[in-house]
């Protein structure tokens, strides 16, 4: 009765050993974040992001929505099965064995997803490196001084701006 418990929790186990393995191989291999941007990447970024761009309304948040009330579901039918099914010790801890490995499962998806999707993008050489911006040039108060500056000027300035009748 372990085979339908060991398959999902194999599978996020080896999924999120992917993810961690793919986010040390950018943390470690020089230019590996940058190559992976550019051959990777920027695909996922086209095709995914061109296909959500068409919905009004955002596909992770509305994802998150979805993932939360199935947990809830799956808890109260988890907390039902352990309540009809009078199997003893034995059966509450293969019900809840099942509802660990689906966790497992579903967290080793999201963090393999994460881990290709955009994780290994913050390893990838920043812009400011790529431009020769140096960035120990200013301390943080004054580039916090710089944009508290530059919000009042654009306040100051949006009377001027000349808006058509939609207000564009």
């Amino acid at each position: 009765r372990l085979e339908p418990i060991l398959a999902p929790l194999l599978l996020g186990v080896i999924l999120s050993g992917l993810g961690f393995l793919v986010m040390r191989i950018a943390a470690i291999v020089p230019g590996f974040a940058d190559r992976y941007y550019e051959k990777v990447y920027v695909h996922l970024e086209n095709t995914i992001g061109r296909a959500s761009g068409l919905f009004p309304f955002s596909l992770v948040e509305m994802g998150l929505y979805i993932a939360i009330l199935l947990l809830v579901i799956f808890l109260c039918r988890l907390i039902v099965r352990i309540i009809r099914h009078k199997e003893g010790l034995k059966g509450i801890l293969y019900h809840m064995g099942h509802f660990f490995a689906g966790l497992v499962l579903f967290a080793g998806v999201l963090f393999f997803l994460y881990a290709f999707c955009c994780g290994t993008n913050y390893r990838k050489t920043s812009f400011a490196a790529m431009a020769g911006i140096p960035l120990d040039l200013y301390t943080p108060q004054e580039l916090l001084d710089t944009c508290v500056y530059l919000t009042q000027e654009l306040i100051d300035l949006e009377p001027e701006i000349v808006r058509s009748s939609d207000g564009i």
